[in-house]
C-alpha cells in the first residue's frame, strides 16, 4: 500500500481540501449562515452550528424542489454536492453531541447524493471518502448504543473504504485524513504494527498539504504508537514537532483538542523531559478554553495537570487542580464523574474523610444526571456499568461502613449504614437496566425492607476486593460485619459449590459440597448469627451480590444443618427493586 500511496501522491490530479475543515459555500445558501456555523464549530458550539446549517439545508432543498417542478434543473450536480457537504457537516455535529440516529440519517442522505447527483468522478470519490470516514467515526461512537438504528458495518470496513477512495483521488489531504482515522482504529483494537505503518503514511501525506491541523494530528497519533513500542525519546521528539505545527493553527477548537491529546501523550510518557511538553500543552489548552469560553476544555486541562501532579507524588497540588476543574466545569457531568472520583480517593488518602464522602456523593450525582445516556451493555454475564462505574459506589459504600464502625454516635452510625445500603441498591438497579437493555425498567417506588416484620432479618452481603462486608437489618436496626476473604478467594469457593450442586456426579463423595458450603456460611451468615437469633427472626431475606447470586443460599451448611432447615429463606435482586404490592396476598398451597 505504501508504494501505491506515494505513487498516487506524486501524480495528484486534483487537490481537494478535507471537507470538515473548510467553509462550504453554495450559491443557493446564505453566506452569513454558513460563516456563523463555521465560527460556532470553531468554538465548539455544535448545537448553534446545527441550527444555522438546518436553515441553509431547507433553502437548498426548497430551491431544488422548485427547479424540479419547473423542469429547469441543471445536471451539473453542484447544488447536490453543496447539499451533501452540508449534510455531512451537520451529521458530524450531531455525532459530537450524541444524536447518533440523526447523524446517521444525514450521512446516509449524503452518501445517496454522492451516488446519484452526477458529480464528476474525482469529486464524488473525494466526497465519498470523507462521508465513509464520518460513518466510521459514528459507528465507533454508537457501538454500545442499543437505540442506534444505523449501519452495522465495522469502523474498520468504513475507514478502509474511505482510504481506498482517498487513494483513488490522489489528494494528499484526503489520504492523510483517512489514514489517521484507520490508523487510530487499528491502534485502539490492538494492531500496533498496522497502526504504525498507516499513521506513518498519514504523517508523510500531511507534509504534502498546507494543513497544519493534519500535520499536527497525524504526529500526535503516531507518537502514541511509537510510545507503545517503547521508544519514549522518539515519541517526545515527534510531539515536539507536532507542537510547532499547532502554534501555526488558528486559536480554535480543533487546535485545543489536538493540543490536549498531545499533552495526554506526554503525560503517558512521564518524566521531567515529557513534563516540559505536556504541562505547557495543558496550560495552553486552559488559555484556549478561556478565549473560547469553553468550560469543558478548561476543566479537562486543569484535571490533567492535577493528575500529572499526582503522578509526581504531590497529592495536595493534585487536589487543588482537580478542585479547580470541578469548579470550572461542574455541569460537564460526564467528565466530573471521574474528577470527583479521583478527588474522593485523594481526600481519603490524606485523611479528610468528610470531603472524601462528599466527593463520592457528587460523583454519583453526576452519574445520575446522565444515567439514561450511559450506553447499556450486558455481555457474557457482565454488566458494563458494574465494570466501569460500580467501583465508585462500592468504594463509597466501603468508606461509609468503615466510618460507621468508628462512630460513637448511634444516629450517625445508622445513617451511614443506611446510606451504604442505598448506594448498593443504585448499583443493583443499574445492573438490571443493563440486563434488560432498558434504562427505564427499574421503578424504585417501594421497598420490601420497609415492610420487614419483627420476625424477618435482611442480610445484605457486599463483595469488596479485600473482604466480604455484610449489612444486617434486624428489628429496624442496621449492623455491619466483615469477613476477611478476598473477592478472588470468594469467587473460587462459590464457583466450586455451584459446580458441585449443578453436577453432583463430579463430587468425590456425597458430602464434598459441604466443605465449600460451610466456608461460605461462615463468611456470610455466621458473623451475624448472634444478632439474628436475638431478633427471633424466622425468615432471612438475602440480597446477594456479585458471584453470590450463582448459588442457592438455602444450601449453606452450618456444620449440622442447612440454612433452610433453620430459617425460611427468600432471595431478591434488591430491596427497592420489587414492588411488594405486585403479588396478591391470598392463601395458596
Amino acid at each position: 500500500m505504501l508504494a501505491k500511496l506515494r505513487k498516487l501522491a506524486g501524480s495528484c490530479v486534483l487537490l481537494i481540501t478535507v471537507v470538515p475543515a473548510t467553509v462550504i459555500a453554495a450559491d443557493t445558501a446564505p453566506a452569513v449562515d454558513l460563516q456563523a456555523a463555521e465560527l460556532a464549530v470553531a468554538n465548539g458550539a455544535y448545537r448553534e452550528a446545527i441550527g444555522k446549517w438546518s436553515t441553509v439545508i431547507r433553502n437548498i432543498r426548497a430551491g431544488r424542489d422548485a427547479e424540479e417542478r419547473s423542469d429547469t434543473s441543471l445536471k451539473s450536480g453542484s447544488a447536490d454536492l453543496s447539499l451533501g457537504k452540508l449534510l455531512l457537516r451537520r451529521g458530524d455535529a450531531y455525532r459530537r453531541i450524541g444524536f447518533y440516529n440523526r447523524s446517521f440519517d444525514d450521512l446516509q442522505q449524503a452518501v445517496e447524493l454522492g451516488k446519484h447527483s452526477g458529480i464528476p468522478i474525482l469529486q464524488s470519490l473525494a466526497f465519498g471518502s470523507v462521508v465513509f470516514g464520518s460513518l466510521g467515526d459514528l459507528q465507533m461512537a454508537a457501538e454500545h448504543n442499543q437505540s442506534f438504528h444505523g449501519t452495522r458495518q465495522s469502523p474498520e470496513e468504513l475507514y478502509a473504504k474511505s482510504l481506498r477512495m482517498a487513494i483513488d483521488t490522489g489528494a494528499s489531504a484526503l489520504i492523510s485524513a483517512a489514514a489517521i482515522r484507520l490508523g487510530n482504529w487499528q491502534f485502539e483494537n490492538g494492531d500496533v504494527d498496522g497502526a504504525s505503518e498507516t499513521l506513518l503514511n498519514a504523517v508523510f501525506y500531511s507534509e504534502e498539504t498546507e494543513s497544519f491541523m493534519l500535520q499536527a494530528d497525524a504526529r500526535v497519533k503516531y507518537a502514541r504508537v511509537v510510545r507503545t513500542q517503547g521508544l519514549d525519546a522518539d515519541a517526545i521528539d515527534i510531539l515536539r514537532n507536532a507542537s510547532t505545527r499547532l502554534v501555526e493553527m488558528p486559536a480554535g477548537y480543533s487546535r485545543a483538542e489536538i493540543t490536549l491529546a498531545l499533552g495526554r501523550e506526554a503525560a503517558a510518557i512521564g518524566g521531567p523531559t515529557a513534563a516540559n511538553v505536556g504541562v505547557s500543552a495543558f496550560e495552553e489548552v486552559v488559555d484556549l478554553g478561556k478565549s473560547l469560553s469553553d468550560k469543558r476544555l478548561m476543566g479537562s486541562a486543569l484535571a490533567e495537570i492535577g493528575l500529572w501532579n499526582l503522578d509526581t507524588g504531590d497529592k495536595l497540588e493534585a487536589i487543588k487542580y482537580l478542585q479547580n476543574a470541578v469548579g470550572v466545569a461542574a455541569d460537564a457531568h460526564d467528565l466530573a464523574i471521574d474528577w470527583e472520583w479521583q478527588l474522593a480517593r485523594l481526600y481519603a488518602q490524606v485523611g479528610d474523610i468528610d470531603s472524601a464522602m462528599e466527593s463520592y456523593r457528587r460523583s454519583i450525582s453526576h452519574i445520575d444526571e446522565i444515567r439514561h445516556d450511559i450506553p447499556v451493555s450486558y455481555v457474557d454475564g457482565q454488566s458494563s456499568f458494574r465494570e466501569t462505574r460500580a467501583p465508585i459506589y462500592l468504594e463509597y459504600a466501603d468508606l461509609l461502613m468503615r466510618n460507621a464502625d468508628t462512630s460513637v454516635d448511634y444516629q450517625q452510625n445508622q445513617s451511614m449504614l443506611s446510606r451504604a445500603q442505598f448506594v448498593m441498591e443504585q448499583v443493583k438497579g443499574a445492573e438490571l437496566q443493563d440486563y434488560f437493555r432498558d434504562t427505564c425498567v427499574v421503578n424504585q417506588s417501594s421497598s420490601i425492607a420497609d415492610e420487614a416484620t419483627n420476625n424477618t432479618a435482611v442480610i445484605y452481603p457486599i463483595v469488596l476486593d479485600d473482604r466480604l462486608a455484610v449489612l444486617l437489618n434486624a428489628e429496624g436496626q442496621y449492623y455491619h460485619y466483615s469477613s476477611p476473604v478476598s473477592a478472588s478467594r470468594l469467587k473460587d469457593e462459590v464457583d466450586n459449590l455451584a459446580r458441585l450442586l449443578r453436577d453432583p456426579e463430579s463430587a468425590t463423595d456425597n458430602d464434598t459440597h459441604k466443605q465449600y458450603s460451610k466456608r461460605i456460611y461462615d463468611w456470610v451468615v455466621a458473623p451475624a448469627l448472634a444478632q439474628i437469633e436475638k431478633s427471633n427472626a424466622q425468615t432471612l431475606f438475602v440480597v446477594p451480590d456479585g458471584v453470590l447470586r450463582t448459588i442457592p443460599f438455602s444450601a449453606l451448611w452450618n456444620g449440622s444443618e442447612y440454612l433452610v432447615e433453620q430459617y425460611q429463606v427468600a432471595i431478591a435482586p434488591g430491596l427497592t427493586l420489587l414492588n411488594s404490592d405486585s403479588v396478591t396476598r391470598t392463601k395458596r398451597r
